[in-house]
């Protein structure tokens, strides 16, 4: 109770309060900091808050925000692609056709075509197809490297984006010790987004056989069917969650497939110089194969390993080149028995080199 008691005198300056003085609604514009902003000032300090908000729940409100959109931005974060060349909306094919039907052929870069004859793979804009006239097994097949095994008991993720006209599956033979896994992929008009992960605490692999490899097969889970598969791009991701896609660019995409396959087209020009007996010449590879390759020089038109040589403006038609060895950055050529073209001259010669690395 305050009655006829004597309110102290106020002093001037907030700052010779002690604290201790009773506070009253009406002070006379006097300060004085409340317990509140003593708290706030011994927690966070004096430095002022730069959210927008400047109250303390406005603040915290505020900050929460932000690291919730931090959160899901981190989520979105894409995962790199563990396969070689699996953006079919803009593909290397180095062997440059528009479609393949010859059983076990390589098609665009690093996915190989098995067919019982009546089945074919095209490149179309912005997707490659799969079809077969008959129900059979027709298969677009993706064998792993030896650098796949670092994923031992780790968990992977599948993305395909496609459409059909009957079922397929995108089968993969490195999850389980005893069975493959799939993802069957049933008919449907439009553009669709299928995933699976894969738990590889049970690898089994063995390079170029099938336990190691991806396949996109006509098969419904009991019986081959026939139709057509369009697919846009297939993704495999470390972890269990899948990530957006975002291709590599083409030149790294390019340099990547070269590691196993590297062609020079028809009409390229080699240099070599002519001993007693032969003509040697040296191509080096743009990038480093992973085993000694297959290499060929052909000119379109010859046999296998023939080209067309000139010396001192003298054309050498349909001369015969051995592959005299390789390692995994050069390959030495040997143009044999010139008889006539005199000792230390130059030789060009014109055709098409492949250097396969591939696995099969």
């Amino acid at each position: 109770i305050m009655t006829n008691r004597k309110l102290p005198v106020f002093r001037t300056a907030e700052n010779d309060l002690d604290g201790q003085e009773p506070v009253y609604i009406a002070q006379g514009g006097k300060k004085r900091k409340t317990l509140l902003s003593k708290i706030k000032e011994f927690i966070i300090g004096t430095t002022e808050l730069t959210t927008t908000d400047k109250s303390i729940s406005g603040a915290i409100e505020e900050v929460k925000e932000i690291a919730d959109n931090n959160t899901t931005q981190l989520n979105d974060l894409a995962n790199p692609s563990l396969l070689i060349n699996g953006d079919f909306r803009n593909p290397v094919n180095q062997r440059r056709k528009s479609s393949y039907n010859v059983n076990g052929e390589y098609t665009i870069d690093r996915w190989r075509f098995i067919n019982d004859n009546n089945g074919t793979m095209t490149i179309n804009d912005g997707y490659i197809s799969i079809s077969n006239g008959v129900a059979n097994n027709t298969y677009l097949q993706y064998n792993y490297d030896t650098d796949m095994k670092v994923l031992e008991g780790e968990k992977v993720t599948f993305t395909i984006v496609y459409k059909s006209t009957a079922t397929y599956r995108l089968s993969s033979f490195i999850g389980s010790a005893e069975e493959d896994v799939n993802i069957y992929l049933t008919p449907i008009d439009d553009w669709t987004v299928k995933t699976l992960t894969l738990d590889l605490s049970s690898w089994k692999y063995s390079i170029g056989k099938v336990e190691s490899s991806i396949i996109l097969q006509s098969y419904d889970g009991s019986s081959f069917t026939n139709g057509t598969l369009d697919v846009k791009y297939i993704k495999l991701e470390l972890g269990s969650v899948a990530t957006p896609f975002i291709p590599r660019l083409y030149g790294e995409e390019l340099a990547l497939c070269q590691r196993y396959y590297e062609e020079v087209p028809a009409g390229q020009q080699v240099l070599g110089v002519k001993d007693n007996v032969n003509a040697f010449i040296y191509w080096n590879f743009i990038v480093e194969k992973r085993i000694n390759p297959t290499v060929s020089f052909t000119h379109p038109g010859y046999d296998n390993n023939h080209v067309n040589a000139y010396s001192n403006n003298i054309e050498l038609a349909n001369t015969p080149v051995e592959i005299e060895w390789t390692n995994k950055r050069t390959a030495r050529m040997k143009i044999p028995a010139l008889s006539s073209v005199p000792i230390g001259s130059a030789i060009s010669a014109f055709g098409a080199i492949t250097i396969n690395a591939e696995i099969y």
